[in-house]
């Protein structure tokens, strides 16, 4: 007997949650949980599914750790949408690339099972694009997450992915897209950012349900906060001066925050702490319209990621960290733990160590001048550096004319070729000051290192450029190439500071530091004016980092000092000389 035409326009509801619906009809590809989607795997997500088709929410956040299926979780609440509630869709992702990647691998394999979607879909293969699904109830962009995407067509249905990477901006651009629905919906999944950033935000809004495990032993909820994860004492597990990773990896354990019961990380507690875990909302006057959820790396099984796994990346992000590289700290923090990382949090702010100086510096080997050139004047400083390595900050200030910086070189009797002046603004004023008095110019770049050729034909990878460039200060005139030029040196912004960050933290052994008692306090707040952070590289395709001024704190003393740290390189006092 054929279907009554009545149950065209009058089907009957599906009762399953999206989670269970997903269970018993989605097949996934590319998944590292299995071919099928089982939602026991990964619990965490089960309720933000629940939520997805309540009106009563306008936006659902998800800050989480990698690997914990919040990509597949969104693939399943856009396959039930197109099911259950065809509407205008989009999918963000970061880059085309990224966009193209979700369709190519991860969606379309996936409905490409699902008989009531193909079954909308237009046989007509000319017509098909993969990042483009159009049916006579609605249409799916699969996109990257730019201006000109997010500002052309209204949708109910938003989902973003990996918002942390995304240009400050895009995600409220992506919200007004869906002003027009009064149902609609912006479901988010992202790993954590900066403080402040957007997706930050956006889960600070929101009820903030975070995801306790239960204490196997007595069964009282714990949020999975890395304190709880304990390793025996560095004299118990270190090899000489190394760490014993494998013993770190089967000593580790989760502790209790009620009973102080230890847990080893195995199959069968995994299971017993998921039994009875649930989520927690921790905001106590949250948007009433948006719901957000965390869950972090704590809560995935052994064999996915153990707490011991855990505990060795973190101890080698410490290392790290120690050697001036806060990179692998941050991602740890923002990926493993879905936490949003405070770049002031790890940050140091102490008056840097002084000594009293009467006459010269016995230890003085060299002495430089650099000078960061500014619209309204020259901040400059002069450092002493010993042949060991040691340094003296002397004096540092600003001028307002050239002829100060001059009289500061003479003052401090500092030779001329070592009067390091950078050439980042007003280059063709700086080359015609350099050239007219035996200065050297210094540009700070992005580059981490550069490869110069010795004499002995042999190259080497150093912080900076070698042989001098040329600054001919009537560049773009007719007059250009025919007067005295002056030598240009780069230097790499990243390589250079790392040095200067760790000499000023106290890292590079045996090394002192130093500054002459009265140095102005104004020094201080510019030796602490810039962080590491990572962003994302679209010619690699990864996460890189870079250094980045603190809001608004002078950095003129920081770029200075970096310039006379690039002199001490050149005179091999520090790193690996040219010849």
């Amino acid at each position: 007997m054929s279907e009554p035409t009545w149950r065209r326009f009058w089907p009957i509801p599906d009762l399953r949650s999206v989670w269970s619906w997903g269970d018993d009809v989605l097949v996934l590809k590319n998944s590292p949980f299995g071919n099928r989607f089982v939602s026991a795997l990964t619990p965490w997500v089960r309720e933000p599914l629940e939520l997805f088709p309540d009106n009563a929410w306008r936006e659902i956040t998800c800050q989480c750790c990698v690997q914990g299926g919040k990509t597949q979780m969104m693939q399943v609440g856009m396959a039930h949408a197109m099911v259950f509630a065809p509407a205008p869709m989009f999918f963000n992702a970061q880059t085309d690339d990224d966009a193209k990647d979700f369709a190519d691998d991860r969606f379309w394999p996936m409905i490409s099972k699902v008989a009531e979607i193909m079954a909308k879909i237009p046989k007509d293969k000319s017509r098909l694009s993969w990042t483009k699904i159009t049916t006579p109830e609605m249409f799916l962009l699969i996109q990257a997450a730019n201006k000109s995407n997010l500002q052309s067509k209204s949708v109910r249905w938003m989902f973003n992915d990996e918002v942390h990477l995304w240009k400050n901006g895009l995600l409220e651009q992506a919200r007004l897209r869906t002003t027009q629905f009064w149902n609609r919906r912006i479901f988010t999944g992202s790993t954590a950012g900066d403080t402040g950033s957007e997706i930050d935000q956006a889960f600070e809004a929101g009820d903030k349900r975070e995801w306790h495990l239960a204490c196997p032993a007595c069964g009282v909820l714990n949020l999975p906060a890395w304190e709880r994860i304990v390793w025996p004492k560095e004299g118990e597990v270190k090899r000489g001066d190394e760490w014993d990773y494998g013993a770190v990896r089967r000593l580790t354990r989760f502790v209790c925050a009620t009973c102080k019961a230890e847990i080893e990380h195995t199959d069968h507690n995994h299971k017993l702490m998921l039994a009875g875990a649930k989520y927690v909302a921790t905001n106590k006057n949250p948007d009433p319209m948006r719901a957000s959820f965390r869950w972090n790396a704590l809560t995935l099984s052994p064999s996915v990621l153990s707490w011991g796994d855990l505990a060795v990346e973190w101890l080698k992000a410490t290392i790290e960290f120690d050697k001036g590289n806060e990179a692998p700290r941050r991602e740890f923090i923002t990926k493993r733990l879905a936490e949003s990382y405070d770049p002031n949090r790890f940050l140091v702010f102490a008056r840097l160590p002084t000594i009293d100086l009467v006459s010269d510096w016995p230890e003085e080997a060299y002495r430089f001048l650099a000078v960061d050139v500014q619209e309204d004047g020259f901040w400059c400083l002069v450092e002493a550096w010993s042949e060991t390595g040691d340094s003296l900050v002397m004096w540092f200030g600003k001028v307002f004319t050239w002829g100060d910086v001059e009289g500061i070189q003479t003052k401090w009797r500092v030779q001329a070729q070592v009067v390091f002046v950078d050439c980042g603004h007003d280059s063709r004023k700086v080359y015609e000051e350099c050239s007219s008095h035996g200065w050297t110019a210094l540009r700070g770049t992005d580059v981490k290192e550069f490869t110069v050729r010795a004499k002995d034909g042999t190259r080497r990878l150093l912080p900076y450029s070698w042989p001098p460039g040329k600054g001919d200060p009537m560049m773009g005139k007719t007059g250009e190439g025919r007067v005295k030029c002056c030598p240009v040196i780069r230097w790499s912004n990243p390589t250079i500071k790392d040095i200067v960050k760790r000499r000023r933290d106290g890292q590079a052994k045996g090394i002192k530091d130093l500054a002459v008692t009265g140095i102005d306090e104004e020094y201080n707040k510019h030796m602490f004016s810039e962080r590491r952070i990572s962003v994302w590289d679209r010619r690699s395709g990864r996460e890189t980092s870079m250094w980045q001024r603190i809001g608004k704190r002078p950095n003129h003393g920081w770029d200075c000092k970096c310039m006379s740290a690039v002199g001490a390189c050149l005179a091999k006092i520090i790193g690996e000389g040219h010849e």
